[in-house]
């Protein structure tokens, strides 16, 4: 997956996203939020599913 937008993390256990990272998503959750790994950062945590594309 892609980020189409920036996200600034609100939590600890939450995935700072840049516009255009590539992240591996290993689940998506029925409220709407995936949590995977930046390939950038190597980081793992949560996002919005929103703001990432196939």
């Amino acid at each position: 997956y892609r980020a189409l937008y920036n996200y600034k993390p609100q939590n600890d256990d939450e995935l700072e996203l840049l516009e255009s990272d590539i992240v591996l998503v290993m689940e998506k959750c029925d409220d709407g939020w995936f949590v995977g790994t930046s390939r950038r950062t190597g980081l793992f945590g949560t996002f919005p599913g929103n703001y990432v594309e196939k």
